[in-house]
């Protein structure tokens, strides 16, 4: 009896543990099905898609006409929210059809299986001879009339100053000059430019033509003469020797010059440049010797022009008169500065022994002071011994030694 009750006991425990337990609720599941249209022209094809909520499995699909339309597939499996892109419904000819979904072995999470079918009518429409077109708003916009330029420069070293309101425009070059590498810019984005005449350039007047064109065909044209001379623009405004005079005025378009020079072995040539651009080298102006020296200088352009001047250099030997006049010369300098280096030598030496003879005076004064009780005798027998040099070179000896023993004795006393 108490085994029974134990195992009841048991029983009720297990019973009341399992209906406390949280019990999964499953939702019913279903499907639905759309299509990208319901009517579609001949050719044209459309979507068909399948969805699932909480089941899964094959769907079947049909179409009752298929000769109106056409199912890509005719079954396909769907699980969940997965969705087949392959199906399409494609429209073969004028007319209707039915499409029918018929679920196969669909079931949800309790496993119960979907057998509802789902069926979507298509049109199939003729295509259309007529285009239409959608009518958009117009709006007007009113077109640049601007055709002026914005710049123009040139790859010439040219003075070209530019002004859009300016259409005329010369300049001249040398005969090396065929083309001034214009660039024009025109002021309104959509306008175009175009130069012509800006090559091969003769020797006179040649005209060079920019024409800019606005965005509404407005035209503008500007003018650049171009002056060509029949001479290559000169590197050198002037040329000469410091110091001589060349034997005729330096002329540009002259390559060769002459000077005359005595006794010199070197020379300053000396130039200016038209263009600062302009490089020169001097070749020959020093190591000259007697007779005729030649000097080269080259000028070299910034566009690659090279021009060689000649100036012929005649040194002739200076006469032996000049040359004994500065020797001469020389020599009445080297002179008078050992003169003066002697008067400096004898001045310092006298000044050494003056000095000297001061000092000893001195300093045999300040003995005497120091050994003498008494200073007026001293300063009398000084006097006294002055006074009779003045008078007899000779005598004036004796006297002053006579009158130092007087003092001396005196002292002792």
């Amino acid at each position: 009896m108490n085994k029974l009750k134990k195992i009841f006991g048991v029983l009720f425990i297990l019973a009341i543990i399992l209906t406390a337990m949280p019990q999964k609720v499953y939702a019913a599941g279903k499907y639905s099905i759309s299509v990208g249209a319901t009517s579609i022209t001949v050719g044209k094809s459309v979507k068909l898609t399948i969805k699932t909520t909480n089941a899964a499995g094959k769907f079947t699909v049909t179409s009752s006409n298929p000769a109106v339309v056409k199912v890509s597939s005719s079954s396909t499996w769907v699980d969940g929210s997965s969705m087949d892109p392959k199906i399409t419904l494609k429209g073969l000819k004028a007319g209707t059809a039915t499409i029918t979904i018929t679920p196969v072995n669909v079931s949800d999470d309790e496993y119960k299986l979907l057998t509802n079918k789902k069926s979507i009518k298509i049109t199939v429409k003729k295509a259309s001879t007529t285009t239409t077109t959608d009518k958009k708003p117009t709006t007007t916009t009113t077109k640049s009339s601007d055709a002026t330029l914005k710049s123009l420069t040139t790859t010439q070293d040219l003075d070209l100053v530019f002004s859009k309101d300016k259409t005329n425009y010369s300049v001249t070059v040398d005969k090396t000059v065929n083309s001034l590498g214009l660039k024009a810019v025109a002021n309104d984005s959509k306008a175009t430019v175009k130069i012509e005449g800006d090559k091969d350039f003769v020797v006179g007047e040649n005209t060079v033509t920019i024409t800019v064109t606005a965005e509404n065909g407005t035209k503008k044209i500007y003018t650049v003469t171009v002056i060509k001379t029949a001479t290559a623009e000169a590197p050198l405004v002037d040329l000469g020797v410091k110091g001589y005079e060349l034997n005729k005025e330096f002329n540009p378009e002259e390559l060769e010059y002459s000077v005359e020079a005595m006794g010199v072995d070197a020379v300053e040539v000396e130039y200016t440049t038209l263009r600062p651009t302009t490089k020169v080298e001097v070749i020959g102006h020093d190591n000259l010797k007697e007779g005729r020296n030649q000097i080269k200088v080259i000028a070299i352009t910034d566009k690659g022009i090279t021009t060689v001047y000649t100036i012929n250099v005649n040194v002739s030997k200076a006469p032996a008169a000049v040359v004994e006049k500065n020797n001469t010369m020389w020599l009445i300098i080297i002179i008078i500065l050992i003169a003066l280096v002697l008067i400096e030598s004898l001045y310092i030496m006298v000044q050494d022994k003056i000095v000297p003879v001061k000092d000893d005076e001195d300093e045999e004064e300040e003995k005497t002071k120091k050994s003498s009780p008494r200073r007026t005798a001293t300063k009398e027998t000084k006097k006294t011994t002055t006074k009779t040099t003045t008078k007899k070179k000779e005598p004036a000896k004796k006297t002053a030694t006579k009158k130092t023993e007087t003092a001396k004795k005196t002292t002792k006393k």
